[in-house]
């Protein structure tokens, strides 16, 4: 997975790797916990903000990913709740675009000190 477009390699619109080829995530019915997940499986702190509608492009390859449902546990958007990969009629315009803060939250730092 990565964030592709933004300010920073903590913003952009979000593209998963799947069979061969890099594609995006519909962001109908995104919610914050999808964020979230995106966001520490980046290493890219706390969610900050979500966008849809292509805020950040809508990408070249097709819309692999949607109906994403994560609970907020996950660890990995992969893991998460959604339909078929690349099974779907969510259109490139839909695809949803994120921001993370970017830091590490202390307590994460800490173990990862150790």
């Amino acid at each position: 997975m990565k964030l592709v477009n933004g300010s920073s390699r903590c913003s952009g619109r979000v593209e998963v790797y799947h069979g061969g080829e890099w594609g995006t995530v519909c962001g109908t019915d995104w919610n914050e916990f999808n964020t979230e997940v995106v966001c520490k499986e980046l290493g890219c702190g706390d969610a900050v903000d979500t966008m849809q509608y292509a805020y950040f492009g809508e990408g070249t390859g097709r819309v692999l990913m949607a109906e994403v449902a994560c609970g907020g546990k996950e660890t990995r958007l992969k893991a998460c709740p959604h339909k078929e990969m690349g099974n779907h009629t969510c259109q490139p315009r839909n695809s949803v675009s994120i921001i993370c803060s970017g830091k590490l939250n202390t307590s994460l730092q800490k173990l990862l000190i150790m």
